[in-house]
């Protein structure tokens, strides 16, 4: 007969292992550690997941079957704890078997991802998440990660979409410090032996509210934040895996004013000037849309950027000067938007510091605009149909370089439809009610002001 072989694993004891049914297994490869699925009654459900014995070259550490979808890691021990109280829904299934075994009533996700998306891209709740709540009608959710998901902004979009789901019911974060006794919760239970139940009071003592009105930035913001003196502490290896995740954070945030936040963080707490993190990040975005090779691209705009960071690549030199050229908003899955444009900003890109080769003027005298053609050394005049064209193309150029996580309807649909429209020249100017004819006149009170500088013309 044969016997089934238990794999020993941190923080869990034998029994645990053995009632989950987590076993020794030759699939897909010798070494593997099967982990079969169960449902809210402690029943198998047929689904297994298996731990590798060792990470592959892509990163891979775990396999399960194609085709077979993603789900919650429900227990088998799960459907014996009392209804009420504190849910803990953590990353990993051995994660959950360690806070089992500690007695603490929790389910698992194969990763941190709480939601899976549609064919029509639409987040959804991933699936066992709501029947598990709904059997044991927990009174909070405490969310749980490994100590680097301070350093990881995927973290924070599935905190914020997690707690926007399952309002009104409170989702809290523990916090792992980024210096704890272990890198997952099992570790620190393997690590702190009969200290664990201090240690996790601590952590529930501590937790981190979501503010269901903020933005996923500004929550991995704050958590980066709250690290800050015990990542400052750190150095060797360990630093430069910080500096790394947080370089990678920076690339992956999608609103202005929370990367601002993480390379003032950068500046202050790592201790590198504000263009070299820059750089790091428009790197790590080259190299994310390149698939890994961003050689390949190095002298390419960087492709997963938001369409205020797509503009702002285009005309570095406006944004400083004259504001934001999109004014963006991040619903609860960490999908971008732009919401509205800034007049300034666009009404600057016709000038010269937009197009410093061919300029565009407003000669108030004679209500006209006019534009510089280098190959013929005049300026020649321009209709306000052909700048508002420009612009309607401009936005339809940066909805294309943007990537599935934004949405641009409004660059390809909305903006656009408002730049090609004009009312009609003898239209009073306080009548003018269209995006175009507000643009327009932002552009003459720019551009006149462009004007008032220059002291020759050769005009056609």
């Amino acid at each position: 007969m044969n016997t089934v072989e238990v794999p020993a694993r941190p923080g869990i004891g034998a029994e645990t292992l053995c009632v989950a049914g987590i076993r020794l297994s030759d699939t897909p490869e010798q070494g593997s550690i099967e982990i079969p699925y169960h449902d809210l009654h402690g029943k198998p459900t047929g689904f297994c997941r298996w731990r590798l014995p060792r990470e592959r070259a892509s990163g891979q550490k775990y396999h399960q079957e194609s085709d077979t979808g993603t789900r919650a890691y429900i227990p088998p021990q799960f459907h014996r704890f009392e209804p009420g109280g504190d849910l803990v829904i953590v990353e990993g299934e051995f994660k959950t078997l360690a806070l089992i075994d500690a007695g603490i009533k929790a389910i698992g996700l194969p990763n941190f991802n709480t939601y899976v998306r549609s064919e029509k891209w639409e987040p959804h709740l991933l699936a066992g998440i709501a029947d598990a709540i709904a059997y044991t009608k927990p009174e909070r959710i405490l969310f749980l990660g490994d100590n680097d998901t301070a350093t990881n902004f995927a973290f924070a979009v599935n905190a914020v979409f997690l707690a926007n789901s399952l309002k009104p019911l409170p989702v809290l974060l523990p916090r792992i410090p980024v210096v704890g006794p272990g890198k997952g919760i099992d570790d620190c239970r393997e690590a702190l032996g009969e200290k664990f139940p201090e240690f996790w009071h601590a952590l529930i003592e501590t937790v981190e509210a979501i503010d269901l009105k903020a933005s996923p930035g500004t929550l991995a913001v704050r958590l980066l934040e709250r690290e800050a003196e015990a990542i400052k502490a750190t150095s060797g290896i360990e630093r430069e895996k910080i500096d790394r995740r947080i370089v990678r954070m920076a690339a992956e945030c999608k609103e202005p004013l929370a990367r601002d936040r993480i390379v003032d963080f950068a500046e202050k707490i790592l201790g590198y000037t504000r263009s070299a993190f820059r750089q790091a990040v428009q790197e790590a975005q080259i190299e994310a849309a390149a698939g890994g090779n961003g050689a390949a691209v190095r002298n390419a705009m960087p492709l997963d950027m938001t369409p205020a960071q797509w503009f702002v690549e285009k005309f570095p030199s406006l944004a400083d000067q004259y504001g934001d050229p999109i004014f963006e908003a991040t619903d609860e899955a960490g999908i971008v938007s732009a919401r509205d444009i800034g007049e300034d900003f666009f009404a600057a890109t016709l000038g010269d510091k937009g197009h410093p080769d061919t300029p565009t003027v407003f000669v108030p005298i004679e209500d006209k605009f006019y534009t510089y053609l280098p190959d013929q050394g005049v300026y020649l005049h321009q209709r306000e149909p052909v700048l508002t064209i420009r612009l309607s193309r401009l936005f339809l150029e940066c909805a294309r370089a943007c990537p599935d996580g934004c949405d641009t309807k409004n660059l390809e649909f909305r903006f656009r439809d408002a730049a090609m429209g004009s009312l009609p020249a003898s239209t009073p100017s306080g009548l003018a009610t269209t995006r175009a004819n507000i643009i327009i006149y932002s552009q003459r009170r720019f551009l006149e002001q462009q004007a008032c500088r220059r002291n020759r013309f050769i005009w056609r």
